[in-house]
């Protein structure tokens, strides 16, 4: 009896052995430079098991058998239960479809059952073919619907807003989390407080695969101001726009956080205005913005809103950052009545800190300029968190904060295949070599009339030599 119990035992040790081996090989989690040190140190352990055996021709005892199988089952159950996280993790981030929500705006606090009360209303729409939200989508409701509508064509969201509130239609549409990304502009405040969503819907289009160059990767890091809304990238103020551009071959990179009022060419109008209008569009929108911006190929994201980033800075224990000068911000929830509060130095900011961080402006003696540093001091000390071994701690947490918070149209393979040559690049350099290289632009604020909404805004207008050498900094590592 003993000997079955010892050769069930051998049999027992050997397979939780082989369950371990397998799960490594083909596991998404640990990175690839890093499953041929791990299967090794396995290999080498159960040598120096079995040749212990063999040199002191005993045998394990059946506890000390099944104490052994019982560890490694545990470290099996354990790894398994974060691949299985980490690989939701992938699915949940990757985008198969965009999704627009579409509001049909009244100025009466009412709501439709359905699309058919639309029938008969006056709708005014952009008059750009290309506008999903507030031009192609529409379109299609009222078609599917059978309904008789009279559309208004405007050039502009702002053309839209004012002939509502002048009474000229009966409806306008608009993105979801218009009265948030609307309310913000000085003129509209008052308008759109007394707006109200009567009917709205959620469209979805597949996302455009795009073919990257999988030795360099063009990415754009986005924070938006409201919450995320199902898959949906539009109805946003872009907060927090940070260009980062890494060179896999040669460890080369290159960072640059664009002033939310920087003074451009939006692709989607093909009007100037604030780069932060991009995200009442779309991703889509910013990324091409980008790409004619700076002249490089921009065609990936990664959007998270300030949930998100609270949440995924407090899933890591906070983040160290040096402060420079006392920070005094709204909160996530823009509460006057609850204002976030820094003091100067070096010190470990948690998620809500962090956020109040990356929004202040006003106080900073450089204004934007300082802001952008901010935002790079802020992807850095990410970096470096993210690679310190302690954050396996919070792999868990981390793995969640993401999961739930973050859209991006990488796909699952090119997520994989950037995870690996970036950890291969810190195993080779460490993380202080590869740290991206920050790039500014240099500007200055000014009253100009918007194209958009018939008033001043202020804008930050780049001077066309700071441009010229972002530009030529990025492109060197093309």
């Amino acid at each position: 009896m003993k000997n079955i119990n010892r050769n069930l035992l051998n049999y027992l040790n050997i397979g939780v052995i082989m369950l371990l081996f397998l799960g490594i090989l083909f596991s998404k989690l640990i990175p690839s430079a890093v499953k041929p040190w791990i299967l090794g140190l396995i290999v080498i352990i159960e040598v120096i098991r079995f040749g212990l055996k063999f040199i002191t021709k005993r045998s394990f005892n059946n506890e000390t058998k099944m104490v052994f199988s019982l560890i490694i089952l545990f470290v099996f159950f354990a790894f398994l239960f974060l691949e299985v996280r980490f690989r939701g993790l992938l699915n949940s981030m990757n985008q198969e479809f965009d999704s627009y929500d579409v509001h049909f705006v009244a100025t009466e606090n009412v709501t439709y059952a359905n699309a058919k009360e639309l029938d008969g209303k006056t709708i005014g729409i952009l008059s750009d073919p290309e506008s999903l939200v507030s031009h192609q989508f529409p379109k299609e409701i009222i078609e599917e619907n059978e309904l008789n509508v009279e559309w208004q064509m405007y050039e502009t969201y702002g053309d839209m807003i004012f002939a509502l509130n002048d009474a000229k239609v009966d409806l306008i549409v608009l993105p979801g989390g218009y009265k948030e990304s609307f309310g913000s502009i000085e003129g509209l405040t008052s308008i759109v407080t007394n707006f109200y969503t009567v009917y709205s819907e959620i469209r979805q289009r597949e996302v455009e695969v795009n073919e990257t160059n999988k030795d360099v990767l063009n990415i754009v890091l986005i924070g938006g101001d409201n919450p995320i809304r199902g898959q949906s990238t539009a109805g946003f103020n872009y907060d927090v726009i940070v260009v980062l551009s890494m060179n896999l071959g040669t460890g080369e990179s290159r960072m640059l956080s664009v002033p939310r009022d920087a003074y451009v060419k939006l692709s989607c109008t093909n009007k100037m205005d604030k780069i932060t209008h991009t995200g009442w569009f779309g991703a889509k929108c910013l990324t091409e913005t980008l790409s004619d911006f700076l002249d490089i190929d921009i065609n990936k994201y990664a959007l998270v809103d300030f949930k998100g980033l609270i949440e995924i800075v407090d899933s890591l224990g906070g983040i160290w950052i040096d402060v420079e000068s006392k920070i005094v911000e709204q909160d996530e929830f823009r509460n006057f009545d609850n204002m976030i509060t820094i003091e100067p130095g070096y010190q470990k900011l948690n998620g809500q800190k962090a956020l109040a961080f990356l929004r202040h402006r006003k106080t900073l003696a450089g204004g934007a300029i300082t802001r952008s540093v901010n935002h790079e001091k802020f992807i850095v000390a990410l970096m470096k968190q993210l690679a310190q071994p302690s954050s396996l701690l919070n792999l868990n947490g981390f793995i969640s904060g993401v999961g739930n918070t973050v859209l991006t149209n990488l796909s699952n393979d090119e997520m994989m295949h950037y995870y690996n040559a970036g950890v291969k690049l810190i195993g080779k350099n460490g993380i202080d070599k590869i740290l991206p290289e920050s790039l500014y632009l240099d500007g200055y604020g000014d009253s100009i009339y918007s194209e958009n909404f018939g008033f001043n805004l202020y804008y930050y207008v780049i001077k066309d030599e700071s441009i010229q050498a972002v530009k030529t900094s990025f492109q060197s590592i093309q």
